[in-house]
C-alpha cells in the first residue's frame, strides 16, 4: 500500500474510529494508549452532555431529584402535551367534557 492510499484511508474515517476503536484493536501499545485516552475522553463528553439531571436518574433514591434539576416548564411541556395541545388547552378540554 502506498502512502497517498494509506492517507487517503485515514481521512475516510471519521474521529471515533480513528482515536477509539482501530487503536484498541491494534497490537501496538503505543497505538493501543491512543484508544484508550481516545475511549476516555469520549466518557467525559458523553458525562457532560447527559449533565446534572441524568447523573440524578442514575441515582435510584433520588428519582425526584432529577425533576427538581430540569426546567419545570421544560418536563411539563414535553410530558403534558397532546399532539396540537399545550396543557392549558387540554385542561380545558378535559374541564368541558367534565361538565
Amino acid at each position: 500500500m502506498s502512502d497517498d492510499e494509506s492517507a487517503n484511508r485515514m481521512r475516510e474515517r471519521s474521529a471515533l474510529n480513528t482515536f477509539v476503536l482501530y487503536p484498541l484493536l491494534d497490537t501496538d501499545r503505543r497505538y493501543m494508549t491512543t484508544g484508550i485516552v481516545g475511549l476516555i475522553i469520549v466518557a467525559l463528553v458523553g458525562v457532560s452532555l447527559v449533565g446534572p439531571a441524568g447523573v440524578a436518574l442514575l441515582d435510584s433514591d433520588s428519582v425526584d431529584t432529577a425533576f427538581d434539576v430540569l426546567p419545570v416548564a421544560t418536563v411539563t411541556e414535553r410530558a403534558h402535551s397532546i399532539g396540537p395541545f399545550t396543557l392549558r388547552e387540554t385542561d380545558r378540554e378535559i374541564d368541558r367534557y367534565a361538565r
